[in-house]
This record gives structure tokens, C-alpha cells and sequence, in this order.
């Protein structure tokens, strides 16, 4: 492991820490859910199994970053090129030249909230605290709110059925989704499911999932193949984060080329009126 993280995380490991411990001990580094699934590896003999899992996990949140990315640059380039060039007829009539005092000060008037916003996001999402802050931030956001309670839900099975497909007891397996969800809710129902109730049961009272997939889970466990079954919960409700992200990132996009044009039409609209309003009397 490269770099100064590397060598801390080794040189807990060579104190005797286990991997998934060491990693614990580093939460602005390493999610939560990688942590539940690391520990869950190592309880069980299966660790190569869950690095693999865990690989595939990350290459689907940078295909998913890389989507909303492409979606959203062009949208961002027209707001930039609106915020350099609206403020150039006023600042002109002002300073005489084009690019003078004025010119800057719109600039930067609409830039710089625009780059401050985004550098405390990028801030935030370098540390744990920051990163639960967030999260709370888009569940009240329309459209992101409901792709993060599929993305959430789709981590919970995911951590779930691995830790359980491992050797983990589901008590405990429990214990580590809900801890990848940071989600205090589900110890309640590890707690029921230690004292003898059924996956379902447990769960129903949490609230945390909604009634057709604990009708899956029931079934799941009817059957005998309760890891089947979180594992296709798992992959259906990625899929439906992913799809309700791609939808809102293009109406985002949409609302800022919308934006952007109101912007445009206004600005130059106001100065034409400001320049021709004494010809007009």
C-alpha cells in the first residue's frame, strides 16, 4: 500500500491488528460497508471471495460517477461561458473596455458560490462525518433522495448475503449491514433475530425495507435460499439507483440548460432595454 494511509494501515497489521480492524481504525479512508464486508471475510476463511466482491462494487460506483459526469459536463461548460460573457455590455458602459473591474466583479459573483458549494461537497466527501452529512443532504433531495434509499437498501443486501453466504450467523450478519448502512434500526432486528425471529419478522418492524422486498425475503427463506435472494435484492435495487440517478441527472441538465438560456435572455433583454429606454421616452 503506497503512500502514508499504506503505511499506517501496515503498520497496524504488523501490531497484529486483523485487516478489517485496521481499516476500522481509518473511517475517512475507507467506507463503512467495505469495512463490514472485510470483517465479514475474515470471520469466515472467504476474504479473497469478498476483495473480489468488493472490486466489483467500486468499478460500479466509478461507472455510475463517470454516467452522471458525462451527463452534466456540457450543461456546466454553458454556465461557465454565461457567466463570462452576460456581464461584458455592462461592464463595458461602466469601465470603457471590456474586461475591466466590473467584468470581473459579475464574474466572480456567479462563480465563485458556484466553486465554493462544490469545494465543501468535495470536502465533506473526504471524511466520514462529511460523507453521513451528505447522505442526510440527498434523501431530502427530489430524485437523489430516492436513488440513495435504493442505493442504501442495495448495500444492506449486498453486505447481508455475503457476510451470511460466508459462515456469518445472521445476527450478526445483520449487525454488519446495518453498521455498512449506519443505520441503528437494524440492531433492533439483529437483536430479534438472536432471540428466534425470522429474517422478515425482524426486519418488518424496522421500517427500513418496504413490503415487497420483505415478501421476497419471506419467500427466500421459505425456500432455503435466503442468500438468493438478497442477492438479487441486491442487484435489483443497484439497478434501480442507478437508473433513478441517470433520470434526475438528466433533468438536472436539462434544468440547467433551461437556466442557463433565462439567464442569458434576461441579461441581455435588461441591457438592451437600459441602453434603448431613452430613445423609447
Amino acid at each position: 500500500m503506497p503512500g502514508a494511509f499504506g503505511a499506517r494501515i501496515e503498520a497496524e497489521l504488523a501490531g497484529g491488528r486483523p485487516l478489517a480492524e485496521a481499516l476500522a481504525l481509518f473511517p475517512d479512508e475507507v467506507p463503512k460497508e467495505d469495512v463490514a464486508l472485510l470483517e465479514a471475510g475474515e470471520a469466515t476463511g472467504n476474504l479473497d471471495r469478498i476483495l473480489d466482491r468488493l472490486a466489483e462494487r467500486h468499478d460500479a460506483r466509478r461507472a455510475a460517477r463517470r454516467r452522471f459526469l458525462t451527463e452534466i459536463w456540457y450543461p456546466l461548460i454553458l454556465f461557465h461561458l454565461a457567466a463570462l460573457f452576460t456581464p461584458i455590455p455592462s461592464s463595458f458602459g461602466r469601465d470603457g473596455r471590456l474586461f475591466g473591474p466590473s467584468w470581473v466583479g459579475g464574474v466572480l459573483a456567479v462563480l465563485a458560490p458556484a466553486y465554493a458549494l462544490a469545494g465543501a461537497a468535495f470536502w465533506l466527501s473526504r471524511r466520514a462525518r462529511g460523507r453521513d452529512l451528505l447522505r442526510r443532504i440527498a434523501d431530502v433531495l427530489p430524485g437523489f433522495g430516492n436513488a440513495a434509499r435504493h442505493r442504501r437498501r442495495g448495500e444492506f443486501a449486498d453486505v447481508l448475503g455475503a457476510a451470511y453466504e460466508a459462515g456469518v450467523r445472521m445476527d450478526r450478519a445483520l449487525s454488519l449491514a446495518g453498521a455498512a448502512v449506519a443505520d441503528r434500526r437494524i440492531e433492533i432486528a439483529a437483536t430479534a433475530v438472536g432471540r428466534g425471529s425470522t429474517l422478515r419478522d425482524a426486519l418488518l418492524g424496522t421500517g427500513f425495507l418496504p413490503q415487497p422486498l420483505l415478501a421476497r425475503i419471506a419467500v427466500g427463506e421459505q425456500a432455503g435460499e435466503i442468500a438468493k435472494a438478497l442477492a438479487g435484492i441486491a442487484r435489483e435495487e443497484a439497478e434501480a439507483a442507478d437508473h433513478v440517478l441517470r433520470r434526475t441527472t438528466t433533468l438536472v441538465a436539462k434544468l440547467v440548460y433551461l437556466a442557463v438560456a433565462l439567464w442569458i435572455a434576461f441579461y441581455y433583454v435588461s441591457t438592451m432595454l437600459g441602453i434603448y429606454a431613452p430613445l423609447l421616452r
